[in-house]
């Protein structure tokens, strides 16, 4: 049984959606994003200069005020564009980590959702939809809501958000989270393409006093690609890192950086995007549900190393 309900949702993860942000969060340079730059105009002639034939007062010719001026505000300019690099390179926020190239990440403890460039899920179908206004920030930490009280059968409403880049191929990709102690959900931290080509840790709600996690790569055949991993505490009580090292021959996951399963199987192998979801279909199966009050999840940091 696989453990994601994107199988017949992707073509519409993108169609609508809502930008979070324009700003980039990347280490490349992202100036492609905006318009071409305008052409710098000539100051014009200084006011009877035409009519009288003289020239203009030629404009470096300043005072020692006006010198003083614009070396202030070159300054300033400087410390702006320090502080604008800071915010647009996810470098800047990542813990650094030498077996790995760069790194994107963000930490919601120093920035803002307009600091993040992923974009706001909208799709919806008639199990489940996503809202913008599921999603918000408060005390330092990114919320994602699955409304409570949607009868069985009914269109379930969460949140899902889905990277900007869709060339992610082999990395370290980690999240520090908080599940919810709502039965009836489903967080998940993931990599997509189709449906053989996926990478999941997910965190089912009904699970949490079972202190359970779900670790799985697609097209699931089992035990030698799906896997229940005891914890040792509930995901809901606290801040938790869930990471997975994707690599050309095996997928290792981690919990609060040690080390708890390598699979082998079915290992994906082209560039895909990168998703963090809470959802619910109110199916028994998979999640239960839906939740009888509203759920959230909690995140703190995101951070995804590329392979050097």
């Amino acid at each position: 049984m696989t453990s994601s309900p994107l199988r017949d949702s992707l073509p519409l993860l993108l169609l609508p959606f809502l930008s979070i942000s324009a700003a980039a969060l990347s280490c490349e340079d992202t100036s492609y994003r905006g318009s071409e730059p305008l052409a710098a105009s000539e100051p014009p002639p200084a006011e009877g200069a035409e009519q009288s034939g003289q020239e203009a007062p030629s404009s470096d010719l300043k005072s020692s005020e006006e010198e003083a001026n614009d070396e202030a505000t070159v300054a300033n300019q400087a410390a702006d564009n320090q502080a604008n690099d800071s915010a647009s390179n996810w470098g800047q926020l990542c813990e650094q980590d030498e077996r790995w190239g760069e790194c994107e990440g963000i930490d919601f403890s120093v920035s803002t959702l307009e600091d993040f460039d992923w974009t706001i899920s909208t799709w919806g179908n008639e199990n489940r939809t996503h809202r913008a206004e599921n999603i918000w920030l408060d005390d330092s930490l990114l919320h994602l809501k699955v409304n409570g009280g949607t009868a069985r059968g009914d269109t379930s409403v969460g949140a899902e958000l889905v990277s900007a880049r869709d060339d992610y191929l082999y990395g370290s990709f980690r999240v520090v989270a908080q599940g919810s102690p709502e039965p009836g959900t489903v967080f998940g931290w993931f990599y997509y393409l189709n449906d053989k080509s996926e990478i999941d840790v997910e965190l089912l709600s009904q699970f949490d006093s079972e202190q359970k996690a779900h670790f799985t790569i697609h097209e699931n055949i089992g035990p030698a690609t799906h896997q229940v991993f005891d914890l040792g505490f509930m995901p809901s009580e606290g801040l938790h890192e869930y990471r997975f090292d994707w690599q050309e021959d095996r997928v290792k996951w981690f919990v609060d950086g040690q080390e708890v399963l390598t699979l082998t199987e079915n290992v994906p192998n082209q560039p895909g995007r990168i998703l963090v979801n809470h959802w619910t279909l109110g199916n028994d199966a998979w999640g239960g549900g839906p939740p009888v009050n509203d759920a959230i999840v909690k995140i703190r940091r995101i951070e995804i190393y590329r392979p050097r």
